[in-house]
This record gives C-alpha cells, sequence and structure tokens, in this order.
C-alpha cells in the first residue's frame, strides 16, 4: 500500500514543536493521499478537548521484525511512568508525532524517516539496521486524537547480537519477542497495550 502525505500552503519552518493535523484523506485502491497543516502541540491538545469535531493530528507506527530467523522477532516496548500517555503499556517499537523535520523541498512528508529516526532514538541502533519499510495502512484512534501510519520494517538479523539501548525517558524495557511471546503479551488477562499495536498485529500477523 502507498500513502502520500502533503503539506498545505501554511509551513511555520521555523517554529518548534509542531504538530500535523490532518485536513483531508483521500482513499483510493491501494492508495491513500493525506493532506493538513502545522500547529502548535499545546495549541492542538487545548483544542482537542474543546471542539465539537476536533481534528486528529498524524502519527507514525512501525513494526520493527527480524523476519529471516525461525521464528521472526518482533520488538516491543514498555513505556516508562515518565511519558505523556499510555503509562505502562506494552507497544511495538517505534513510534512517534510527524513534526517539521519530515518535510521535503517539494512539501511532501517523509514519514519513513521520521520512522527511522524513531527507531535510532527509542532502541539506540543505527538506522542502517533497517532494511526496508513497507506502508501497512491507516489506523484511526479518535481516544488519542490520531491517524497512525503504520508501517512494517524490516531488521537485518544481526540485530539480534546488539545491545539495545533504549530510550529510558520513553521506555522502562525494550526486547525482541516471537509472535507466539507477543500474541500471549497483547491478550492475557488485563493486559496494558497500546490500542494501535494491538490493531496492527491482529490485522496482519
Amino acid at each position: 500500500k502507498r500513502v502520500d502525505v502533503q503539506l498545505g500552503s501554511f509551513y511555520p519552518k521555523h517554529f518548534k514543536n509542531m504538530i500535523f493535523v490532518v485536513k483531508q484523506i483521500q482513499l483510493a485502491k491501494n492508495k491513500a493521499a493525506i493532506k493538513g497543516f502545522f500547529v502548535d502541540y499545546k495549541h492542538f491538545y487545548e483544542k482537542v478537548h474543546t471542539e465539537r469535531r476536533p481534528k486528529l493530528a498524524l502519527a507514525v507506527s512501525g513494526v520493527a521484525i527480524v523476519n529471516k530467523c525461525d521464528p521472526p522477532q518482533f520488538l516491543v516496548g514498555w513505556r516508562s511512568r515518565r511519558v505523556q500517555s499510555f503509562k505502562g503499556y506494552a507497544e511495538f517499537v517505534p513510534s512517534g508525532g510527524v513534526d517539521t523535520a519530515c518535510v521535503q523541498c517539494n512539501r511532501r512528508i517523509n514519514y519513513k524517516k521520521k520512522l527511522s529516526q524513531e527507531f535510532e532514538e527509542e532502541s539506540g541502533v543505527a538506522s542502517r539496521v533497517i532494511e526496508n519499510i513497507k506502508c501497512l495502512g491507516i489506523v484511526k484512534d479518535e481516544k488519542s486524537s490520531v491517524y497512525d501510519i503504520c508501517c512494517e520494517m524490516v531488521l537485518r538479523p544481526n540485530i539480534l547480537a546488539a545491545s539495545i539501548h533504549h530510550h529510558f525517558l520513553e521506555y522502562s524495557r525494550v526486547v525482541f519477542m516471537n509472535a507466539q511471546e507477543v500474541k500471549k503479551c497483547f491478550n492475557r488477562a488485563g493486559a496494558k497495550v497500546v490500542p494501535t499495536s494491538k490493531v496492527i498485529f491482529d490485522a496482519f500477523y
């Protein structure tokens, strides 16, 4: 599947702490075109709680997987108590919001670049271990006020021998797990799992 993200007329490229807000999504066979604009992060989340039909921000969620081994291994992290949302929840690594650093000169948003950056920051491993990034689809999470562009990130097998130095501010623990371990973790009674990660796993794995 292919997802194209394009910026509207207003581009505050010198501003910090901006978040991409989705204005329109056009769907076609195996393709989605997203258009939107940047607003101040704090302003957006203030509006979320006051508007009758609030707009949704754009984020990225990756499933980092080593599939050239038996069984394939997924990178799963437990969100720390220092994050703003889903404290202590399990999720696939990496994930993050789309910011102005993703904007290319043609005004398109390079969300795959953002995923690579988030992978480096959250795992402590250089992004050169990423062999391929393939878009899986878009998940709408109204409760969290986001659209998530979900991608599979195929990693080189040598990462299994590397040390994962996770971002301690975002995660309390990051580990590789096979599909059966992920299923058990995500589906056990009382499990705390970020909704997008659960949807991706159930739909594709």
